[in-house]
């Protein structure tokens, strides 16, 4: 089969219940040019009967190139279904790099219609990168152990100068070792050239925690060559690396990555979550709805645990776990649904308003009560308002906005001791909460009342009257009095001339009638029309 690239994939787990309908697996897989890559799809139990099919994307269709139930149509490639385990695999062989792009795993349900028998597909993109160099995109040591840092290499590459330099930050690379065919430079690093198995095997011993950093394999010959990053992490000691809380949406999508050292790459490793007192292993729960993903990614050593569709239930302490001689290594994170979700921050002025709007899920829409709580130096929540309760508050009001799923407060005449973090939050039986932090700016602001302005000093009204310019002189209100009175003047013999003027161009009546009233309008004359009174009797 050649050489077996799984860097990526690694040890493929996942757990759902029965009755689901789902396909699964990695999101990217990496091969090396003219050696071999496994990918491994899971599907859902009530799907054990249905064609498995391999295709690959182009434009908008998928072409099929290994099917169950057909076999195979594509060369150097195999399709295997594995009904006990619920997953299929897809060996491909004799990689080439014009092999890269996207690729799906596909369940074909039959189905009847008007039409016929159709098919309803069930799919899980898979991107495959085939490199003419694939090394570890990272590897974990210890401080005082060693790392092997495994650099494969195509046919092309063979004759190439292949060395090992780190980077630095101006992104030039410092050789620190180096091999050529037929001799080996070794040091605290060792450059070893495995020409059969195409690959250059690295070794740094004696692991200090300055050496972290980021690495290149590297070839060249005569101009050309070719380089794959590899970022170095070390650890004190030997053991796991999780982030202490992950958060996600109800409904959402997560991934949580545990990192490793290196010394633990080929031992047992899972994820169990804990529950009534007991961390149960969860490739053996049954779920209710979710599809559960644990990876292997040794292309990054890291145990990667993926979960979909989460609610509340997905809620609680997960433990990443390594068995090694009878002895267990793990590490704690706490995962936390939102189902509730409001702004980050509100900014408001003082003597102002503000409203906040907190949405959540729609299983929380009735029944349950809401609240909006103000945080304490202590972490305490005091409560302010409830809907249940219906606490009365003189500047603050709270709507549970039912119809659309959203808590609305309101906060007026806001004082800048208003200021602080507060909580909108969902009341759950036994004891639940859910709730989501909302932190309040207030910033001092004018009186929106009465604003009174102070008196400009003698030095600002020099400044006032040299900033309008040269050409601009205080004028006294006396000439503009005079000015009017000129102005008013001037104006009277206009008037006295278009009344003489409307005199002489009127003349006659027009009547109308308007059950049994008449109203007499003075006809306006013209040379070009007559107005006639088409209602007069």
């Amino acid at each position: 089969m050649g050489t077996l690239v799984t860097l990526c994939l690694g040890l493929l787990l996942v757990a759902g219940v029965r009755g689901q309908y789902y396909v699964t697996g990695p999101q990217m897989v990496f091969g090396i040019d003219g050696g071999s890559v496994d990918v491994e799809c899971r599907y859902g139990s009530s799907m054990t009967n249905y064609v498995k099919v391999w295709c690959q994307v182009f434009g908008g269709t998928c072409t099929d190139l290994a099917t169950t139930d057909k076999g195979t149509n594509y060369h150097g490639m195999s399709i295997k279904d594995d009904k006990l385990n619920n997953k299929f695999i897809v060996t491909l062989s004799q990689l080439k790099e014009h092999d890269s792009g996207r690729y799906h795993c596909k369940v074909k349900k039959s189905r009847r219609t008007n039409l016929g028998t159709g098919y309803e597909n069930y799919i899980h993109e898979v991107e495959l990168k085939v490199l003419p160099v694939l090394a570890p995109e990272t590897v974990i040591g210890t401080v005082g152990g060693s790392v092997i840092v495994d650099c494969s290499y195509s046919v092309k590459f063979t004759r190439y100068r292949k060395s090992w330099c780190q980077v630095h930050q101006s992104g030039s690379c410092n050789s620190i070792a180096e091999v050529n065919p037929g001799g080996v430079f070794s040091g605290r690093v060792t450059v070893q050239d495995d020409v059969k198995k195409k690959k250059v095997s690295v070794t740094l011993t004696r692991l200090q925690e300055t050496d972290a950093g980021r690495y290149r394999c590297e070839f060249v010959l005569n101009g050309d060559s070719m380089t794959q990053q590899v970022e170095l992490k070390v650890f004190n000691q030997p053991g796991l690396r999780v982030q202490e809380t992950v958060s996600s949406e109800s409904g959402g999508s997560v991934v949580i990555n545990c990192e490793y050292s290196q010394e633990y790459m080929n031992k047992e490793k899972y994820w169990c979550k804990m529950q009534d007192g007991e961390c149960k292993n969860l490739l053996y729960q049954n779920l209710s709805r979710e599809v559960i993903m644990i990876t292997d990614n040794q292309h990054k050593c890291s145990l990667t645990l993926s979960m979909t569709l989460l609610s509340w239930k997905n809620a609680g302490q997960y433990i990443c776990i390594i068995k090694e001689f009878g002895r267990f290594i793990s590490k704690n994170v706490e995962l936390k649904i939102i189902d509730i979700k409001g702004p980050a921050t509100v900014n408001g002025t003082a003597g102002g308003s503000v409203n906040i709007q907190c949405n959540y899920t729609e299983m929380y829409q009735y029944r349950y009560a809401k609240y909006w709580c103000k945080v304490d130096a202590n972490g305490q929540c005091t409560r302010l308002l409830h809907t249940y309760y219906k606490r009365k508050q003189p500047r603050s009001s709270i709507v549970d906005q039912t119809w659309s799923e959203s808590l609305v407060v309101t906060m007026s005449m806001l004082e800048v001791s208003d200021e602080g973090l507060y909580r909108c939050g969902i009341e759950k039986y036994p004891l639940l909460q859910h709730s989501t932090d909302v932190r309040l700016n207030v910033f001092p602001g004018e009186n929106p009342t009465t604003t009174v302005e102070p008196l400009p000093t003698k030095q600002q009204e020099d400044h006032n009257t040299k900033s309008v310019g040269p050409t601009t002189e205080r004028v006294s209100p006396i000439v503009f009095v005079i000015l009017g009175i000129l102005a008013l003047l001037l104006m009277i013999p206009v008037l006295i001339f278009i009344k003489r003027k409307c005199t002489k161009r009127s003349g006659g009546t027009i009547t109308f009638h308007n059950n049994g009233t008449s109203f007499h309008l003075r006809e306006i004359q013209t040379t070009s029309s007559t107005v006639v009174n088409e209602n007069h009797a």
